[in-house]
């Protein structure tokens, strides 16, 4: 039906060159149309979004900004992804496009948000190998992402 028409389009609209305020829109609402279909959909989707992460960085911001909605979208299922996409996040947060830079800090923010008490065994590792990063930008935002946590973790 309807849903089946809005899932490649709101797929394009990430892809595409839109803005950054569109491709959160078709972010947020793929996350939310996810939500409601199942986990099924979502590991159906998930290799071709974690595959946009490595690809031109217009595809790259589209899909990054996927994991700032996903996490309150779809807490338990996406979590068993949290392995392999956060290694990708933190990397991207060296991106030399600030729109990267910056889906990839957004996400970050919302998955500290929704897992850092249930996931800080995963979360954790993954920072602290991010503040110890050659690259400038992977450690700032690091430590600041550590911080989150600890604010999170301390209540």
């Amino acid at each position: 039906g309807a849903v089946n028409e809005l899932l490649p389009w709101l797929l394009e609209t990430l892809k595409s060159d839109s803005t950054s305020v569109e491709k959160n829109g078709a972010a947020q609402a793929l996350s939310e149309v996810l939500g409601v279909l199942g986990s099924d959909h979502l590991d159906q989707l998930m290799p071709e979004i974690i595959l946009g992460c490595s690809q031109n960085t217009s595809i790259q911001e589209g899909y990054l900004t996927m994991f700032k909605y996903l996490p309150f979208a779809m807490e338990s299922a996406f979590q068993k992804y949290l392995p392999d996409i956060l290694p990708i996040v933190i990397a991207a947060l060296s991106n030399d496009v600030e729109g990267v830079r910056e889906a990839a800090f957004n996400s970050a923010k919302a998955i500290i948000e929704i897992y850092a008490t249930s996931s800080s065994s995963l979360l954790l590792p993954v920072i602290e190998k991010g503040i110890l990063d050659p690259m400038w930008r992977i450690r700032e935002s690091s430590v600041e992402l550590l911080g989150r946590v600890i604010f999170k973790l301390s209540g």
